[in-house]
């Protein structure tokens, strides 16, 4: 009843109404005097008029242009739209019919979205709030769009008209305008009734507390599970109202109400009471913060696809190349093979490509693009980003890889090495239970005079070769015989790390998958205690005669909760364990072969 007063009078008429409905049913001296207490809080809700409706008055202030409140929403502005939230349907049909007489927008500048509406209807509305010829600048949704809908496009400004008592509705609502893509500074504002009743104030207190931490795990974790231990909008809000319920302060409401889930329970609790986290005692400074960039044979990403795609081309294969370094941008022809891939996996994007595909590293240049397809319904970029999981750099890679066969590898000369000097690069890697890639290293195998002296990093091995200079590859005359017999001892010299990587590996992960474990347990025991404590409560309210089949139902219902348990322990498990069994590749060999 509190919550739909706190979305407003029309949501709680309707609670209202319904309740007397629920109560007339059973008719009892009981009921009846809160039946006649209903009937007079409905007269009192019904005689709230817009204009005695604060806080949707003070929505007014904040969306009319002339306000001294004034968001600086301005509905004439095409790219400037308007997203509000309320969880209650009653909520925002009053909304809808409201607003656009109160702000003189036309019907077809406000649009609505709810659980209500068919599949297409939803998806209409949401292509309309994000297309920039189309005239909606407000829409009104419940929460059916928190979650999976793209709103940013066009707008960066969101309101929340309820508070939600759950975090991870916050945190869903909010990411849908800010999330990769939004060009503007995201706005999000909250509307908190502020009542002068001393119980109503406190209860609001904790939805304050809501508002203050989600702003808190966005600046740290960005997971509200991992702070309340709660995974799911609905135990999330029944938390939420035992907490309101409770005798204690808010904030220790708030607190005792999360520490038994949360995962961490001194983060949780200092996190309710917005104090940092116990940390060791150091007398030294803080170090500062420090960033490094992965080893590469190559200066970018351009600089690399440039020379791969040129040496195909150089290979025989029908390719056009054009690269710009100064835009950062590659054309490319598209060859047979290279068509059919790219019509599999992107056909949409290949049909306006006029047989050429431009690639750039410009972020900035496609982000412009990007806005310039959203301004008209079935436009696709021209241009594609330029990084390693394009499928026509996928398709380079491959090519480039197949033209080594098993069991070969390049022979590279390099002058400035020590005479009979050997340096090996290969590269294993260690997959999941999945089969999944988990763990890779490269590694480079030095050799002198045929003896194995050392095992470099790559960082070594780069530095050591000087590969990323240019060097040239004359046809030497190299003993291919005695390269070969350095192959079986690198390999065993790889396996040994990667096995060194792996128990590494183990020792890292291995507490953090006891943990998920035990919470998976947790929640098992947790919900079975639940499903028994509900099937007494349902025999004790109901008919003998349905015992069994409510036992019936618990047992199936237990063996659900039992079949999810079993589908996650065994994904952790086989997302996060991994297999001795390597798969180990060799690449190059470098030596200075005139020695």
């Amino acid at each position: 009843m509190e919550k739909a007063l706190f979305s407003s009078p029309a949501a709680c008429i309707s609670t209202v109404r319904e309740r007397i409905k629920r109560l007339e049913k059973k008719d009892t001296p009981e009921t009846a005097g809160d039946i006649r207490e209903l009937k007079s809080l409905l007269e009192t809700l019904s005689e709230i008029s817009p204009e005695h409706f604060s806080k949707y008055q003070h929505l007014l202030s904040l969306l009319m242009q002339k306000s001294e409140k004034s968001i600086g929403w301005h509905p004439n502005d095409e790219s400037d739209r308007l997203v509000i939230f309320t969880e209650r349907i009653d909520t925002l049909k009053f909304l809808q019919t409201q607003l656009p007489l109160a702000l003189k927008l036309k019907e077809n500048q406000i649009r609505i979205l709810h659980g209500g509406l068919s599949d297409i209807e939803q998806q209409d509305a949401v292509e309309a709030f994000g297309s920039a010829d189309s005239p909606v600048r407000l829409m009104i949704a419940s929460d059916v769009a928190s979650e999976g809908i793209n709103l940013h496009h066009q707008s960066h400004r969101l309101i929340h008209f309820d508070i939600p008592w759950s975090l991870l509705t916050f945190q869903q609502r909010n990411g849908r305008v800010d999330r990769y893509g939004q060009v503007h500074q995201p706005e999000i504002y909250y509307l908190l009734t502020d009542s002068s009743h001393e119980k109503i104030r406190g209860d609001q207190r904790i939805l304050e507390l809501l508002i203050e931490r989600d702003a808190e795990v966005q600046k740290n974790i960005g997971d509200p599970s991992e702070f309340t231990g709660l995974h799911t909008v609905e135990e999330e809000e029944l938390a939420i109202a035992a907490a309101i319920e409770s005798d204690s302060p808010p904030e220790q409401a708030l607190a005792e109400t999360f520490s038994a889930t949360a995962a961490a329970d001194d983060w949780f609790n200092a996190f309710l009471n917005a104090q940092p986290p116990p940390t060791p005692v150091s007398p030294q400074k803080s170090a500062a913060p420090t960033s490094t960039t992965p080893a590469s044979l190559y200066r970018s990403d351009f600089h690399w696809a440039k020379e791969g795609f040129e040496t195909l081309r150089a290979a025989g294969i029908p390719l056009e190349v054009h690269a710009d370094e100064a835009s950062g941008q590659i054309d490319i022809s598209q060859p047979e093979e290279l068509r059919l891939r790219l019509k599999k996996q992107l056909e949409e994007i290949c049909a306006n490509t006029s047989g050429h595909l431009s690639l750039t590293t410009n972020r900035k240049t496609l982000n412009r693009e990007i806005i310039r397809c959203r301004s008209e319904e079935g436009l696709w970029p021209r241009l594609h980003l330029l990084w390693e999981l394009h499928p026509a750099l996928r398709w380079m890679q491959d090519k480039l890889l197949s033209r080594f066969g098993r069991n070969q590898a390049a022979c590279i000369h390099l002058r400035h090495l020590d005479p009979g000097e050997r340096i090996v690069l290969g590269t294993g890697i260690i997959p999941n239970r999945k089969g999944h890639p988990l763990i890779q290293r490269w590694y480079g195998v030095r050799f002198l005079g045929g003896k194995l002296k050392e095992t470099l990093t790559l960082e070594e091995t780069l530095q050591r070769t000087r590969f990323a200079e240019d060097h040239p590859n004359p046809a030497t005359s190299i003993d291919f015989v005695a390269v070969q017999k350095l192959f079986t001892e690198t390999v065993e010299c790889l396996a040994i790390h990667l096995s060194e990587a792996r128990d590494s590996f183990r020792r890292d992960t291995q507490p953090e998958l006891d943990r998920q474990l035990a919470k998976l347990s947790a929640f098992l025991e947790s919900r079975h205690q639940q499903l028994e404590l509900e099937f007494v409560e349902s025999i004790e309210k109901g008919l003998a005669s349905t015992r069994d089949y409510k036992r019936l139902k618990k047992e199936a219902d237990q063996r659900a909760i039992q079949k999810k348990h079993d589908d996650y322990k065994t994904w952790i498990t086989e997302t996060m364990e991994t297999e001795d069994n390597p798969s180990i590749r060799l690449f190059a060999v470098f030596g200075n072969f005139e020695s």
